[in-house]
């Protein structure tokens, strides 16, 4: 796994899938915070805390990460900016479960696995050729009840059942003749307390490599209690295959004192080599070595022999039969005689080919985008210094940077899906590319965002050319399984005239350009100026200035009544907020809501508005209008604050206000965000009696599946389907969105009713209740009140019935 973070610990760029244990998806896990990863806000949390470390300068860091019971090697580096400040970090994880598994077995070993001899799940012997045991391990002592100074003063005859006796020994003179290898039996011993245990016995005969016979390896496993079950006995026998042929690692045991070296055959085959066709010298390995690696190699042993290093560790190439070099990752462990000078060294050789590959693909893969393999923000960022330090030292260069940003493209992502999103990108960067000179330079910062580095131009008239033919380019719509797309780009052009000292400036600037040509419409560009630049200090002043107007609560509500379609009956109203600002007058909100999430002040200010909402419809209710509901908008980033059952329960609580009166409009697309979390906190509202609305319906992409799960009341048609009602291509989509709801069992409100002509049609279609100009404007709590008071049903003739009849 690759990845790099920002300073606030969010994932800017990911390679690899989504690890086990994460809740994240890998496709979703740019701008998550490693801590969202996590679920933890502990900063001594260890990979929480490694990355700290490195964003203070404490780096780069390494450690190894437990993780869903699987072993993670991770490396942390610092990432700078050209002035060398610290913007981040980037890491890489790899999985070292299974080497570090294997390090385990060889480090806890002794000599020939001694730790696997004593402490085996199965009995383990070495017998001489007299039959005396000769080594024995505890689990034996156990199976047979003696201890092992007992043991060692007997033989294998002293403790075979009687019955057993001849076979056990027509086997054992067998080995010892040469006519056999080895041979398993089941038998009986003789347990200490008399009683019998049943054993499977393997025994094999350990040979010099002269032929002069040492010893015989005894495995014995207690079969006493499965013995008449086959399938436990086939469990033995996988454990036994397992043990004997160990991992899937090559095996040695190199003899200083000989200088001969025992090559296990898994050891060979993973050279491509046959048993029989590897010898026992340590040249077999050695002269395979690659001819860059062997000094390296040398050295390694030599430090572990000299008791430099704790043991012997070197990945290197080694040379296949067929010709070509593997990479190899062998590892040794020396035993030491009493002068503290190695007589013994054992260990395994891994074949860490792919995985090598795969570090380099990583590797590689750092300055390029994995989906269009277009360079990345990285290598751009060193593109474009490299070309700003060549334009300040030659005063006649000139480059530019153009700044795209896909039109639409969240909506063709959200309605047809992100696989189909991931191709539509890689074909339009196809595009991007033919009409480009080579010299240039494009890039993908993320999502729908390009950028095009045009290398030494002669000024604004060659961007601008490079823009048209971008713009042209783009007109033919995309052929993508069997759909047609049309798609066009936004442009924000930048040149280094301006002079720029960093990459992330004229990147701003561009940037900037592209919001004003997105502005302008679709398909625009725009060059970057001055008076841009002043636009969003303006927006920084504006936050500080909404930042003060929550503190000073210069807001209003206004209140939209909601109208019953059949009886004009006042059902209640949308609560809306309005800033007024003592400077500016009264600003909508569309003109600082976005803002206001974008910074999460938005949590404060929607607490203040629901505080004060709750309070007004509990003074309605109070007064005469108890069947009064009002509706507030759910903010994205409060409908994701797992707190805000909680938060509805103490302010419903602290102003005595029915939840039943209480209306949570939340949009379609923030809905289906995260379905599973959509389905708990909707639950936890319901039950608090809160009613649920579904606001600018038919605009997202919700599955009818789950809508139909969602504890919902009310659907509300966006006001962009009730302005085209009469329209013979759109003018449907209302009436099917009402008779999907009835059938649901769903109230629907239609916003955005300006004339009589499309009340008169949704009241045809059985639409339920309104909301718009048409009745009223958004107006004061007083004035609503007012109309509370003297409004009569129906209010216009407008609502009579078809009889003619009010």
């Amino acid at each position: 796994l690759l990845w790099t973070t920002d300073t606030h610990l969010r994932i800017t760029s990911w390679l690899g899938t989504s690890p086990i244990g994460f809740n994240i998806p890998a496709n979703q896990l740019i701008g998550t915070s490693l801590c969202e990863i996590f679920e933890t806000d502990n900063p001594y949390f260890l990979p929480i805390a490694k990355h700290l470390k490195v964003l203070r300068g404490n780096g780069p860091v390494a450690y190894e990460l437990n993780w869903a019971q699987r072993i993670f090697q991770c490396h942390l580096e610092a990432l700078r900016d050209a002035n060398c400040n610290i913007i981040g970090t980037a890491g890489i994880a790899i999985d070292i479960t299974a080497r570090k598994h294997a390090e385990q077995a060889l480090q806890e070993s002794e000599a020939l696995f001694r730790a696997s001899f004593e402490q085996a799940t199965m009995g383990m012997a070495h017998v001489g050729m007299d039959g005396k045991w000769l080594h024995v391990n505890q689990k034996l002592c156990e199976i047979v009840g003696y201890t092992q100074e007992e043991m060692l003063r007997r033989g294998f005859q002293d403790l075979t059942h009687p019955d057993d006796l001849s076979v056990n020994l027509e086997q054992f003179e067998s080995l010892k003749a040469g006519k056999i290898a080895s041979y398993s039996l089941e038998k009986r011993y003789c347990h200490k307390d008399g009683s019998i245990v049943w054993v499977y016995l393997t025994v094999s005969l350990v040979c010099e490599v002269s032929g002069k016979r040492q010893y015989l390896i005894c495995i014995i496993e207690d079969i006493t209690d499965n013995k008449r079950s086959q399938q436990a006995l086939c469990e033995s026998e996988q454990r036994y295959a397992l043990a004997v042929q160990g991992a899937n690692d090559g095996l040695w045991d190199w003899n200083v004192d000989t200088n001969e070296v025992y090559y296990s055959e898994r050891w060979k085959s993973l050279l491509g080599y046959r048993d029989n066709e590897i010898g026992t010298s340590p040249d077999e390995y050695l002269k395979r070595i690659h001819p860059l690696d062997i000094e390296r190699v040398r050295a390694d042993i030599d430090a572990h022999f000299a008791g430099l290093t704790p043991y012997f560790e070197c990945e290197h190439r080694m040379l296949h039969k067929d010709g070509g070099y593997r990479w190899m990752l062998n590892r040794g462990l020396a035993i030491r005689n009493a002068e503290g000078n190695a007589s013994r060294m054992a260990g395994s050789q891994t074949d860490v080919t792919e995985r090598k590959a795969a570090t380099d693909r990583l590797a590689e893969q750092a300055f390029y985008d994995t989906l269009t393999g277009l360079p990345n923000r990285a290598l751009l960022n060193d593109r474009l210094l490299q070309m700003i330090e060549r334009a300040k030292r030659y005063k006649k260069f000139v480059f530019g940077v153009l700044f795209l940003d896909l039109d639409r493209f969240k909506v063709i992502n959200d309605s047809l899906g992100h696989l189909f999103g991931d191709q539509l990108l890689i074909s339009i960067s196809q595009r991007l590319k033919s009409c480009l000179r080579p010299e240039d330079t494009l890039a993908r910062l993320g999502g729908d965002e390009f950028i095009i580095l045009l290398d030494d131009i002669k000024g604004i008239r060659d961007a601008l050319h490079a823009t048209h033919r971008i713009h042209q380019c783009l007109k033919a719509p995309v052929h993508l399984n069997g759909c047609e797309i049309h798609t066009s780009a936004s442009i924000g052009i930048a040149l280094s005239t301006v002079g720029y000292d960093k990459p992330q400036d004229i990147l701003r600037d561009a940037d900037m350009a592209m919001y004003r040509a997105k502005a302008l419409g679709r398909a625009r560009h725009a060059l970057f100026s001055h008076d841009m630049r002043v636009h969003s200090e303006g927006l920084w002043a504006l936050e500080s200035e909404l930042r003060r107007a929550i503190e000073r609560q210069e807001f209003l509500i206004h209140y939209q009544p909601i109208i019953a379609l059949t009886s004009g009956r006042i059902l209640g109203a949308e609560a809306l907020v309005r800033w007024e600002h003592p400077q500016r007058g009264l600003i909508l909100p569309e003109d600082f809501i976005a803002l206001a999430e974008e910074t999460g002040l938005i949590t404060a200010l929607s607490e203040w508005l629901l505080r004060s909402v709750c309070a007004q419809t509990k003074s309605w209710n109070d007064n005469g209008h108890p069947l009064l509901r009002v509706a507030i908008n759910c903010s994205p980033r409060q409908f994701q604050d797992r707190h805000l059952p909680d938060l509805l329960k103490v302010v419903l609580d602290e102003t005595s206000m029915d939840a039943d009166n209480l209306d949570l409009e939340i949009t379609e697309t923030l809905a289906m965000k995260d379905l599973d979390y959509t389905l708990d906190i909707l639950n936890e509202l319901s039950a608090l009696g809160i009613k649920i609305s579904m606001d600018d319906f038919g605009t997202g992409y919700s599955s009818l599946g789950y809508l139909n799960r969602f504890p919902i009341d009310t659907v509300k048609i966006d006001k962009s389907f009730i302005k085209d009602l009469t329209s013979p291509e759109t003018g449907a989509i209302p009436g099917a969105i009402i008779a999907m709801a009835h059938s649901l069992k769903l109230k629907v409100i239609a916003e955005g009713v300006e004339t009589e002509q499309q009340m008169l049609m949704l009241r045809e279609q059985h639409c339920d209740a309104m909301q718009g100009y048409l009745f009223s404007k958004p107006m004061p709590a007083e004035e609503f009140t007012a109309l509370l008071c003297n409004y009569h049903y129906p209010a216009r003739a407008l609502f009579s019935n078809p009889t003619g009849g009010h």
